[in-house]
């Protein structure tokens, strides 16, 4: 009988280890990103101007009037800050949850629902990059699935080529997020997929991987509404997160395919030394006068039958020998010279004895070894 072929393992754990670690490390820093403003300060200086306002005499209404103004600009840039911030923060959130997920491709299959719902866009597509042309995979609407799934199919009936004309070559060329505020005058938008989904501004941006684009994302607020001041840098948030998360869980899987393939070979290994353990070797001395070692080479005896084994093949021939001298209330020492092996060996040979018997000890392996054997030789011929 030829033995089982013997598993490849793949020597890559250390280094998955460590893109893994980098990985994780760049998840928790966060994507590069200007620091956010203090709202909390420009909410103070809206404060203070409105009160001055009020206790101050202006030297004319013009002047009073053009203050007012002032005032209500920059309450309308805090009101934005604190949307940005608010919707930064919620951006971070969903990228957390999706961080657990374990298959890479049902994480892309979720992006855009929890994109949309983070940013409170209206409608999201991810494409991946196929064959030079963009393939839409996921499709996620406010108005519901079947909107979605209406959509996803007309977009997959005319994907856009990859070409130097269209926007989103540029954004997987430059791997940074671009905004088209006018989707319906911009010669660099693919005429089809605008018609399809009745863009008037929207924004793409590019997920990459180990500089590798793997997907790309398009968000708006809707059929010809216009996008907020913030929306380019949230879709930009979310598809460097996203990258992120991707990457940790095809690390992740990597790593369990080569830890499964080790434990293979490992299993493999111990199935290999067994049998070579259990085989005996023989030393027997050349006749006079040949030449050469005065050993032989091992011989391989037949493996015992059903009848002469007490356990019907639950231990192997060699465990067998050693527990009959054990039942003989033979040492370590004593067993490893007669059968001409290592101490350390007969130790192997015990604790896997134990553990097939299910017991503790030397002591009730003997007794289970003698109550089998008893019965057997008890039974009738």
């Amino acid at each position: 009988m030829s033995p089982s072929p013997r598993p490849s393992p793949r020597l890559g754990d250390r280094d998955l280890r460590r893109r893994l670690a980098v990985a994780l490390a760049s998840a928790h820093d966060g994507p590069d990103s200007p620091p956010a403003p203090s709202v909390e300060a420009l909410h103070a200086a809206i404060e203070r101007l409105r009160a001055q306002l009020a206790a101050a005499d202006p030297a004319s209404e013009q002047d009073h009037a053009a203050a007012l103004a002032h005032a209500d600009e920059l309450a309308r840039i805090a009101a934005l800050a604190d949307a940005r911030r608010a919707s930064l923060q919620r951006i971070r959130t969903t990228i957390a949850r999706l961080r657990i997920m374990t298959l890479p491709a049902a994480m892309l299959t979720a992006a855009p629902r929890e994109l949309g719902a983070a940013a409170e866009f209206a409608r999201v597509v991810l494409s991946t990059v196929q064959d030079g042309e963009l393939r839409a995979e996921a499709v996620w609407v406010r108005d519901g699935d079947a909107v979605a799934q209406e959509l996803l199919s007309a977009l997959r009936a005319n994907p856009p080529r990859l070409g130097r004309s269209v926007v989103e070559t540029e954004v997987v060329r430059r791997r940074r997020a671009t905004v088209v505020t006018d989707a319906a005058t911009d010669g660099s938008v693919h005429g089809p997929t605008s018609e399809t989904m009745r863009w008037r501004a929207y924004s793409a941006a590019p997920v990459v991987v180990r500089d590798q684009t793997i997907a790309v994302l398009q968000a708006d607020r809707g059929p010809r509404q216009e996008l907020a001041e913030h929306d380019g840098e949230l879709l930009w948030e979310f598809a460097t997160g996203l990258a992120q998360a991707w990457e940790i869980a095809s690390l992740r899987r990597t790593l369990h395919h080569e830890r499964e393939q080790m434990r293979r070979f490992l299993a493999w290994v111990d199935a290999r030394s067994g049998a070579l353990s259990d085989a005996a070797i023989e030393f027997v001395p050349r006749a006079l006068g040949e030449q050469g070692s005065s050993l032989r080479q091992p011989r391989l005896p037949p493996m015992p039958s059903a009848a002469e084994d007490p356990f019907g093949g639950l231990l192997t021939r060699r465990e067998l020998e050693v527990l009959r001298l054990v039942a003989e209330g033979r040492t370590n020492d004593e067993i490893a010279t007669a059968l001409v092996i290592s101490v350390g060996t007969v130790k192997f040979h015990v604790s896997s004895i134990l553990r097939k018997l299910r017991v503790g000890n030397r002591a009730q392996a003997v007794a289970r070894y003698l109550r089998v054997v008893r019965a057997r030789r008890a039974r009738p011929a």
